[in-house]
């Protein structure tokens, strides 16, 4: 085993003692709520921007189509 730490003198870095054998403390549980609240803020969101999207491109469709020479 010495021949190695003399190979490789950075082992003599690493502590070979065990830290801890007591558990450690359980984090304290999260509230889900404000996180859901976000989640489903932010895909109502997506949701709006979705169907206002979807209505100007209609109204623009609109426009279009009437505006096309020979139709009036």
């Amino acid at each position: 085993m010495s021949d190695v730490r003399e190979l490789i003198p950075e082992l003599d870095l690493i502590s070979v003692e065990r830290t801890s054998l007591i558990p450690a403390e359980k984090p304290k549980r999260v509230n889900p709520a404000p996180i859901r609240r976000k989640r489903n803020k932010a895909i109502r969101s997506i949701e709006i921007t979705a169907a206002v999207s979807l209505a100007i491109n209609v109204i623009q469709s609109i426009i279009i189509y009437i505006l096309k020479p020979g139709i009036f």
